[in-house]
This record gives structure tokens, sequence and C-alpha cells, in this order.
């Protein structure tokens, strides 16, 4: 369980991570409980964090899995530099609404 904490806790994106493994007769059963950041693509990150555990577990310990769980427990806030990102985006936005604006008004000196 230490190991795929260990190498999935490297995932961007994820702030938070337990990891329980249960054994059973033909392989094991990986349960994990995460907390993401909110600014993600939350099924992306689910899915990348998923296989990365999986392939931990059946490549290098050469254990099969019979199923991963990965149940996100809570989301964590956006860091500071993505708040600027966010600000920065606004602003281009407000940009592009100002351009269609003129267009507009050049559409109607035409037909004057």
């Amino acid at each position: 369980a230490m190991q795929i904490k260990n190498a999935v806790i490297k995932i961007d994106g994820l702030e938070e991570i337990k990891v329980k493994i249960v054994p059973k007769a033909t392989g094991v059963i990986i349960n994990m409980n995460a907390k993401l950041n909110e600014d993600m693509d939350i099924p992306e990150k689910m899915q990348e964090i998923i296989n990365k555990a999986t392939s931990i577990v059946s490549d290098k310990l050469g254990i099969k899995v019979i199923k991963t769980n990965l149940t996100i427990v809570g989301l964590v806030a956006g860091r500071k530099e993505k708040e600027a990102k966010k600000k920065e985006e606004e602003e281009k936005a407000v940009e592009v609404v100002q351009e269609e604006a003129e267009d507009v008004s050049e559409i109607e000196d035409d037909d004057r």
C-alpha cells in the first residue's frame, strides 16, 4: 500500500490519498480514498490515479489486481497560480466581447 501511495501522490492535482489493499484468493482489491484539486478534470484524474495504482501492483509487484476502487472524499480549492490564470482568461473574455461590439457597429455603418 505504501508503494502505491508514494507513486500515486506524485500525480499533479492529487492532494491526499489513503490506500488499503484487500487480499483475495485470486489477487487483490485496491481501495483508495483521495482528495483532489477542484480545478482538475476530475474524471480524467481519477482514471489516471486508478491506472497508476493498478500498474504498480501488477507490473512492479507482480500481483493480480481484481478491482481498483477510488473514492473522492473531498476537493481542495485551487492554488494561487491558477487563480491568476482565471483572471487572465476573464480579461480575454472581456476583450472578445469588446471586439464583437465593434464588429456590430461596423455593420450598422454599412447599412446607412
